[in-house]
């Protein structure tokens, strides 16, 4: 199955739901998910969604997709440019920061401030 069948599936299983049952808004957010959720964990993300199965089911990957950690930065100082001075109108201009990355992973390629 390609992704696009996958997707329209996906959202008219989303889209016939009628019911306000919680019980069942629980299965079904199991049996969408996989047996990776318990009922515990899918009436939590349930009612964090104000029982929106579309809302948990997004809520459940997206929380479970971050394995990784973002890149960090720390403020050192001015370089160019401190704290309250000013610069003219329609003046061209560089403002440089000293920043740090504090963490132990090296920011990604094309990481710009």
């Amino acid at each position: 199955m390609e992704q696009d069948e996958l997707d329209g599936s996906v959202l008219q299983q989303f889209s016939s739901m009628q019911t306000i049952d919680r019980e069942e808004l629980v299965k079904e957010m199991i049996r969408l998910v996989g047996s990776d959720v318990n009922q515990a964990a899918a009436r939590f993300y349930l009612e964090m969604n104000q029982w929106s199965v579309q809302g948990a089911v997004c809520s459940y990957f997206d929380l479970q997709s971050t394995n990784f950690n973002l890149p960090g930065m720390v403020f050192i100082r001015d370089i160019t440019i401190g704290e309250g001075e000013s610069v003219p109108p329609k003046t061209r201009f560089v403002k440089t920061w000293r920043v740090q990355n504090p963490g132990p992973d090296c920011w990604p390629p094309g990481c710009i401030l």
